[in-house]
Order: C-alpha cells, then structure tokens, then sequence
C-alpha cells in the first residue's frame, strides 16, 4: 500500500493543482498495481505534535516544492517539519522559473517563458478547454501574478540546496523514475 499524505498551506496550494496531482499519480500507481491512499492535510491549522509515527513496514517519502513563491512558508520552518516525520526520501522539486539571483526583468521573463511552454505542452496534448481554463486560471494566472508583483523569495535560487545539507539532508542523483512517469503519461496521452 502506497500513502501519500500532502501537507498543503491556504496561502500556496492550488486547489487544481493538487487535484491535478492526486489524479496523476494515483493513475500512475493504478498502471503499477500498486494500492494507493491519498491524504491532504493543512499546514495552517496542523499540530506537530499529533504527528503519528509510522508503523514498521511504512517508509516515510517528503516531496516539497521549493523556491516558488513568498506565498509558500519558510523553508527552515518546512524542514524542522520534515525532520520530525523522519522520511527515507526527501524530494526537492524547483520549477525553474523562479529565479531568486536573478533582477526583476530576467526572472520575470523566466517565468513567462514556463507558463508559454507549459500552455505550448497544454496544447500539443490536446487538453479539453474546460481543463485548460481551469489550469492557465488557477495555476499559470497566479505564477504570473507573483512575478508581476514581485512576489518571490529573496533568496538566491540556490539557497535550498544549501538549507537542505545546513539541516542534514544530502543529494542523491536522479534514477529513471522521471523517464518511467513521462513514459506512463505518453501511454496515456496520444501527443
């Protein structure tokens, strides 16, 4: 059995989104024959505290997405979480866009540029036009937004990888299980 359990925060999470990826991967785990359970939990009303350890035959597997926004909590505070959850795996998830280092014309033309290839990619996979709405309304509109605004992390784009050893975690390089995903996706989707 495969739990996820995601903790989300009302000031960064995107309903869609979330939902986008609960469908995504449970399809993915379907396709597998693995039994999966989906479980979003708020970070804004949530108590360490009543963190539950996992039992001996769970392992426990951290996704985070870092340096997306000033909308998101601060990452020391996400790490003191994570390290009491004591996870096997941390993933660390960097859209490319956001760009800390960068002065404000470069990094907002980073991130326009993801949001085209992302509405490029929306496109060529044929999306229905209800789901594409939903997706440059609720996910790439509010990417715009902060980059407009201004509402980015001051820190360097670098900075997470440096937080994440400062606190004891260490890189690992990447295995195939991204190619097997997108392998799954193209299965699923005629492109």
């Amino acid at each position: 059995m495969l739990k996820l359990t995601v903790f989300v925060s009302s000031a960064s999470h995107n309903p869609l989104e979330l939902h986008l990826t609960r469908e995504n991967l449970t399809q993915f785990v379907v396709d597998l024959g693995i039994p999966f359970e989906f479980t979003n939990i708020n970070l804004d009303v949530f108590d360490p505290a009543e963190l539950i350890a996992p039992s001996p035959n769970e392992v426990v597997v951290v996704c985070l997405l870092v340096g997306c926004s000033a909308r998101t909590p601060p990452l020391p505070m996400l790490l003191q979480l994570v390290k009491q959850l004591a996870p096997k795996i941390v993933v660390a998830i960097d859209h490319g866009s956001y760009r800390g280092d960068l002065p404000f014309s470069q990094h907002f033309m980073n991130c326009f540029q993801s949001c085209m290839f992302l509405l490029d990619s929306l496109d060529a996979a044929g999306t229905n036009v209800d789901a594409a709405s939903k997706i440059e309304r609720f996910l790439i509109q509010p990417r715009v937004e902060d980059a407009v605004l201004g509402r980015r992390k001051a820190e360097k784009a670098m900075a997470w990888r440096a937080t994440f050893t400062s606190t004891g975690f260490a890189p690992v390089p990447l295995n195939n299980l991204a190619e097997a995903q997108a392998d799954c996706l193209l299965k699923r989707v005629q492109v």
